[in-house]
């Protein structure tokens, strides 16, 4: 049309007080303008971190995140997947995906952008992945640990985790000359629960004067630390996974770290799946270089004993 008559439009609409429908423009143009994200847990402020990058860059492309916790209930998780492809959702991401393949085959048979983050479970490896890799960053703590003469290091995760971090930690704490060791504790255990269990552990464990640990895991381990009467760092010292903004100046004394930018994670996650939308999909696994080691006096010389 004319610009004079696009001018006249668009006054009429000013005057009126018109807004676009916004669902009729994405079924004219076969999209929702919405991008699902499902978390299998979402039980710590790093995932907030991610979403608050995430948010930024799907608004400054024109999309709305819908958000989704399956709380560590796989069964849950297969529906939620089940329910975003109902919904039509332009692009999945998927935090930790396990298990859940069958539920992903129309997305994948339909074309829809589909991406796991954080790690996948060995029947979702056909899947794109964008991860941070955080060995070499683990190797640079482990060093500085063996110079503050800490001689081994106990490492505490969850059965049903899908990261090779132990890995990454067993091997980087070995190259160090340290000695590695693992304590798996239940997904999902309550803080009280932990405390009790991580006292034992500790308890018959004391030359493991270094200690990393996961931000869901914290409370327990600082509970149980207080209540064998030590302290972190004059009889241990802690290094924690991806430190969340949010509980910056929280803790006391603050945490050592092999952190992980989490906005920016979000940020270009969403720029992935914004080029795979404009149609070229990522590689299998996208490694995005966000992990740095942060030094802070939750470190200190190990204790003689």
């Amino acid at each position: 049309m004319s610009e004079g008559l696009s001018e006249r439009v668009r006054e009429a609409a000013t005057t009126l007080g018109y807004r676009a429908n916004a669902g009729a423009r994405n079924l004219r143009l076969s999209r929702t303008m919405t991008i699902g994200l499902i978390y299998e847990r979402m039980d710590t402020p790093v995932y907030l971190d991610f979403l608050e990058g995430m948010s930024a860059t799907a608004d400054r492309h024109g999309y709305s995140i819908l958000v989704s916790n399956a709380a560590s209930d796989p069964a849950h998780y297969r529906q939620l997947v089940r329910r975003a492809y109902e919904r039509r959702v332009d692009a999945l991401l998927l935090s930790t995906p396990r298990d859940v393949r069958a539920e992903l085959e129309p997305f994948v048979t339909a074309g829809v952008p589909t991406l796991a983050l954080f790690g996948r479970s060995q029947d979702c490896s056909d899947i794109p992945l964008a991860t941070v890799p955080q060995g070499r960053t683990i190797g640079v703590a482990a060093d500085r640990l063996h110079e503050l003469g800490h001689r081994r290091a106990l490492y505490i995760s969850t059965a049903t985790s899908l990261s090779d971090r132990w890995r990454s930690v067993e091997a980087a704490v070995s190259r160090a000359g340290l000695d590695p060791v693992r304590h798996i504790v239940e997904s999902g255990i309550a803080t009280a629960e932990l405390r009790e269990e991580l006292s034992r552990v500790l308890a018959a464990d004391p030359a493991a004067t270094a200690i990393f640990a996961h931000g869901r895991h914290l409370g327990g381990l600082f509970g149980a630390i207080n209540q064998l009467g030590e302290s972190i760092p004059d009889d241990r010292s802690v290094v924690t996974f991806t430190d969340s903004r949010l509980t910056a100046g929280l803790i006391d004394p603050p945490l050592s770290s092999i952190h992980v930018d989490t906005r920016e994670f979000g940020e270009q996650a969403i720029d992935i799946v914004e080029v795979w939308l404009g149609g070229s999909p990522p590689r299998n696994v996208t490694a995005l270089d966000l992990a740095s080691w942060r030094e802070t006096e939750s470190v200190a010389a190990a204790p003689t004993r």
